[in-house]
C-alpha cells in the first residue's frame, strides 16, 4: 500500500481558513453598516447634472506585482437651499458610468451637502453579501478541516 505523506500540520490550514473567513466577515458586515449609515445621513433628494468624469489613475502592488487601475469619478453640479454644488463623487467606475450632461436623482446629507449618494446602492449590498458569503464559506471550510483531524 502506498502512503502519502503530509505537508503541514492540518490545524494551521484549519485556523487559516477560519481567520481567514471571520475577517472576511466582519469585513463584510463593516461595510454593510458604513454604507447603510451613509445613505441615511444623505437623505434629501436632488437633481444633479453630471459636469464631468473625472479620470484617475492608481498603482497598486509594488515591483512586478504593480498593476493599473483607472477609474472614472462622476462630477454632479447642483443647487441645495440655494447655494450652486459642485462635488466629486467618491464612488467610481470603470468605464464611466454616467455621461456628461445627464441629469441624476442623487441624494446629499442636508448638515454637510459635499456628503452625497448616486445610484441605487445595489453594488454596496452586492459587495457586502459577497465578502459576508466567502466569510460563512472559508469560515465552514476551517471548521469542517479541524472537525476532521
Amino acid at each position: 500500500m502506498r502512503r502519502t505523506k503530509q505537508h503541514g500540520d492540518p490545524r494551521l490550514g484549519a485556523a487559516i481558513f477560519i481567520i481567514l473567513g471571520i475577517l472576511s466577515l466582519v469585513a463584510g458586515l463593516v461595510f454593510f453598516v458604513v454604507t447603510r449609515r451613509k445613505r441615511k445621513r444623505c437623505s434629501a433628494p436632488v437633481s444633479a447634472k453630471v459636469a464631468e468624469n473625472l479620470f484617475e489613475r492608481s498603482t497598486i502592488g509594488t515591483g512586478s506585482n504593480k498593476s493599473s487601475v483607472s477609474v472614472y469619478y462622476p462630477v454632479f453640479e447642483f443647487t441645495f437651499r440655494g447655494k450652486k454644488m459642485r462635488v466629486k463623487s467618491n464612488t467610481g467606475s470603470y468605464p464611466p458610468e454616467y455621461k456628461i450632461g445627464d441629469i441624476e436623482e442623487i441624494r446629499v446629507n442636508p448638515d454637510n451637502p459635499q456628503e452625497l449618494v448616486s445610484g441605487s446602492g445595489k453594488i454596496e449590498v452586492i459587495v457586502s453579501a459577497a465578502l459576508i458569503a466567502f466569510g460563512l464559506l472559508f469560515s465552514g471550510i476551517g471548521v469542517l478541516i479541524a472537525l476532521s483531524i
